[in-house]
Parts: C-alpha cells; structure tokens; sequence
C-alpha cells in the first residue's frame, strides 16, 4: 500500500487541531495589529502617512476575515477537545477499544496523553497507512508516537525500526508505539534499552482507565522510556 505524500499543516489548521486558545490567541493578536494601525495612521508624522498609504479598507476587511477564520478555528478545536474526552471517558476495556476506527483510535490515544501532562500535536502524516501520528512534548521530552489500530496481526520489529529510524529527523526524544494487540518477541528485542515505548492493548487500556479515573496526575507520569516493560510511563512500576 502506497503511504499518502506527507504535507505541512498550515497555521490555520493547526490551530484547528490544537488548543482552543490557540486559534484564539492568533485572532486577538490580528485585530490587535489592525486597531494599533489604523490608530497609528490617524496621527501626523512619516509614520502615520505610510501607514495611512496601507491601511486601507480592503487590508482591514483582509484582517477580521483572517481574525473570523482563526476565532472559528478555535471553535473547532474546542469541539474537538470536547469529543476526545467523551471519546475516552466511555472507554471500559479492551475490546471498546478494538471497536474504534484508526481515526477515533488516534484520538483517544491523543486524549490520553494529554491527560499525562503532555502538550500534543497530531499530524495528520499518519492514519492508515502509518508513520508519525502524534508529536508529544513535555518540558524536554519530545515523542513521536504512531497508532496501530491492528485487529490481529502482532506488530513485527520493522515497523519499529522504522519509527526509531525517525527519531532523528524529527529531533525526538523518545518513540512510542501504541496498538491495540501485541508485539512479537523480534520487536521487543529491538526497543530493550532504547528510548521506544511499546504499548499493548492490555496496557492502553490499563491507562485509558487510569486517566479516566484520574489515577494518573502529570506530575507523576515519567518521561517515555524504555526499560523492556511495555507500558506507558504512569508513574508506577510495571507488572
């Protein structure tokens, strides 16, 4: 299967993706600007008369047009906000999980992680066809994490590898890979003793039911990585 042509996302779509206050923050800043210019030009002097030469009626109707789209994107990522966490919270066990789609899979991993303390960003690279899902970042730490929504076949140690492979062009800290199932002897060699996360279904949904409990607060969840276990870092010894 071809894997999909990776592209940045725009300003504009991240901020649909990220905090609501994102989105917002941007909008407040461009009527801000606006308000200043158009308070500058209205006075004498060199700078008033150049900026009098650019404000104008089309440039201030261009910025609550852009002030409109980041406000409404903020909005968007409210929502969006809203339905990962309902995502999450009617999680019970394991098999609740194998029942999402690869993309209600992502986010609830993505809710997830930032109910550990991380700020996290997803990219939209990922999805079905694999690579890099989410970008974690926690103070120093920097985690790229991929989603494997895989109903049966245990994930082999190249799909591993090749997350590892991706730590350095990414400037990463660490890697995890979470699924739904397990993963072979191979790719457990592999990830002892290097910063790789390897999350089981079993484990997932041991921390999707922590979390939502609250069992596990940021300041106690551990940076990612590995030891061999595979489980998360929630701050408790794995079993």
């Amino acid at each position: 299967m071809s894997r999909r042509k990776k592209t940045r996302p725009g300003l504009l779509t991240l901020a649909s993706r990220g905090p609501w206050w994102f989105g917002a923050s941007i909008a407040t800043a461009i009527l801000a600007a606006e308000a200043l210019a158009a308070s500058v030009s209205a006075r004498t002097g060199p700078l008033g008369v150049a900026l009098a030469v650019v404000q104008s009626k089309p440039v201030a109707l261009l910025a609550i047009v852009l002030a409109l789209l980041f406000f409404g994107a903020s909005i968007v990522a409210a929502l969006r906000g809203r339905d990962r966490a309902k995502l999450l919270d009617v999680q019970r066990d394991l098999n609740s999980l194998k029942a999402l789609d690869w993309r209600q899979f992502e986010r609830l991993v993505a809710e997830a992680y930032r109910r550990l303390g991380y700020r996290v960003r997803v990219t939209g690279q990922g999805g079905a066809d694999g690579g890099v899902d989410l970008i974690l970042t926690r103070g120093a730490e920097k985690v790229i994490v991929q989603c494997k929504q895989w109903q049966s076949t245990s994930i082999g140690a190249s799909v591993v590898r090749e997350m590892f492979g991706l730590m350095a062009h990414h400037k990463a800290t660490a890697v995890a890979i979470v699924c739904t199932g397990k993963f072979t002897r191979d790719a457990a060699t592999f990830a002892a003793g290097k910063p790789i996360e390897l999350v089981t279904g079993d484990a997932l949904a041991e921390l999707v039911e922590s979390v939502r409990r609250g069992g596990v607060s940021p300041a106690r969840a551990r940076p990612v990585k590995s030891n061999g276990a595979h489980a998360p870092r929630t701050g408790r010894k794995p079993t």
